[in-house]
């Protein structure tokens, strides 16, 4: 059975293919490639590069004009992309990659009025689809939170009352970049995963928020006028603070009375089959 995909464009627009007036044939966007280097007769360094690929789409209507309606809003949904040189984005399921659809080649057009023949080239600076799962660990006062936590090693502070604590499951079949997200009111704020800490040295005021992003090494804080503040120099570095999450559950704690949100990003190297 051919997939369901939904095209959505820098702005918002989206064209559903593989269903509607939108239909699809065959097509390699599941296929995947690791390119890798040879050293001394062994296989390493694994990675994918710039990627092309193309999605056949045949589009019926009931009339000549419906037709070319539908090709007239194609259009102006893709080309949007490339002028404004802003990558949309293909969802399959819940899985969605980056891309631009760069080409489109026409063919039996003038047949048959109702129907129209194209074949989409794309290309993707990343090839990777992923899934977004968000946690919240909203900050709950209890008695648990007024005790002081001396920890075995020998920390520089003592954690001031761990705020709150979740645990949740990894099902991602290997580590997973992630998004944490820790709210204002905060001084210091930090959250610990399987006894792992990451944190930042700033303060954040209410409607701020400390921003760790793994996939691009980036710490900043947001902000209440939505300006961004690089934050990487303010990192703590007791722990790496962008390795990746492993499977499995997961203890989730903070280190004051604020609220925290943790998102993981299942990444593979085609979409989930469902």
């Amino acid at each position: 059975m051919l997939d369901k995909m939904t095209y959505k464009n820098c702005v918002g627009e989206t064209i559903e293919f593989g269903q509607g007036n939108y239909l699809i044939n065959e097509n390699d966007i599941r296929d995947y490639e690791w390119k890798y280097t040879e050293y001394f007769g062994k296989v390493r360094n694994f990675q994918k590069g710039i990627t092309k690929k193309t999605l056949p789409v045949i589009i019926f209507g009931n009339t000549n004009r419906q037709v070319n309606e539908l090709k007239n809003k194609l259009y102006s949904v893709i080309e949007k992309d490339v002028l404004a040189e802003k990558e949309g984005t293909l969802c399959i399921g819940e899985y969605k990659a980056k891309c631009y659809i760069y080409a489109s080649k026409k063919t039996e057009y003038a047949i048959n009025g109702n129907r129209c023949k194209m074949t989409l080239s794309m290309i993707f600076s990343d090839p990777s689809w992923t899934k977004e799962e968000w946690y919240s660990l909203p900050y709950e006062e209890n008695e648990d939170n007024k005790e002081w936590l001396d920890y075995e090693y020998d920390y520089e502070y003592d954690y001031a009352g761990i705020s709150n604590t979740k645990t949740i499951q990894n099902q991602s079949y290997a580590a997973s970049d992630f998004v944490i997200r820790l709210h204002g009111p905060a001084v210091n704020p930090r959250i610990i995963i399987n006894n792992h800490e990451r944190s930042a040295n700033v303060s954040l005021l209410k409607g701020e928020r400390l921003e760790i992003r793994s996939k691009t090494r980036q710490v900043i804080v947001v902000k209440n006028n939505g300006e961004i503040e690089n934050a990487y120099s303010k990192r703590s570095t007791r722990d790496y603070i962008f390795e990746k999450i492993p499977t499995g559950n997961l203890e989730i704690s903070t280190g004051g009375n604020y609220d925290a949100e943790l998102c993981l990003i299942d990444t593979r190297s085609e979409p989930l089959w469902i």
